[in-house]
């Protein structure tokens, strides 16, 4: 099994020694001319269309032909128990630190629920990270959020638009077995709502103070 070098090449918008937190670990599948088949490792950015057009030059300067790469992230974190009024109060200071950056957020981001606050901390510093780095602009709408819609509106070169994306894919998959208030592990109610067992309880006591601390107290 071969490690490929790291991508992006130093000629990239992206830098390659930009230090962005969740890389992936792809897995190359590739052919000769003699139809023998082999595997490569690469460990690389989450940005799918830059990786694959990054593997296709690789592999045809040593005879190969791309056929396909799967990716798993190279880091996810942990679930664990915290505060909803703590992390309330830190995704409004994290979303503060988007705006004056000048990233566009919708109102309804200040409602992210409370049990996301780890992953999205992670998305936000790298998000500004890269800001830092290279020039584009991006609203950040989270109305189809519950709904896996196209939340990112990006404005830049396409491989930047498709970096950003997938960052943000990156965040919403650490979502997805995240309790919306604790950020304990959970799984799935009926209602499509990811609950903890503590969570549930509050939920089936009182509707109402349980949306309070997920939401924030305007969305009780």
């Amino acid at each position: 099994m071969q490690l490929l070098p790291v991508f992006p090449s130093a000629e990239g918008l992206i830098p390659a020694n930009l230090r962005i937190t969740y890389s992936s670990v792809w897995r190359v599948i590739a052919i000769d001319g003699r139809g023998h088949m082999s595997a490569h490792t690469a460990v690389a950015p989450f940005s799918r269309r830059g990786c694959e057009e990054f593997f296709q030059n690789h592999l045809e300067q040593n005879g190969q032909t791309f056929i396909c790469a799967k990716s798993l992230p190279l880091i996810d974190v942990p679930t664990c128990a915290q505060r909803p009024e703590e992390a309330r109060a830190r995704i409004t200071a994290l979303i503060d630190s988007l705006e004056a950056s000048g990233v566009l957020c919708d109102p309804l981001l200040r409602n992210l629920p409370a049990g996301w606050v780890k992953p999205f901390e992670i998305f936000v510093r790298d998000l500004l990270r890269l800001r830092e780095t290279v020039s584009f602009e991006v609203a950040l709408v989270p109305k189809a959020v519950l709904f896996d819609g196209n939340v990112l509106l990006v404005f830049g070169d396409a491989e930047i638009r498709d970096f950003v994306r997938a960052m943000w894919d990156w965040f919403v998959a650490q979502t997805r077995t995240r309790c919306i208030l604790t950020g304990e592990a959970a799984t799935q109610l009926p209602s499509g709502q990811v609950v903890g067992l503590a969570g549930e309880k509050l939920l089936k006591r009182d509707p109402a103070a349980f949306n309070a601390k997920v939401y924030g107290p305007e969305a009780a």
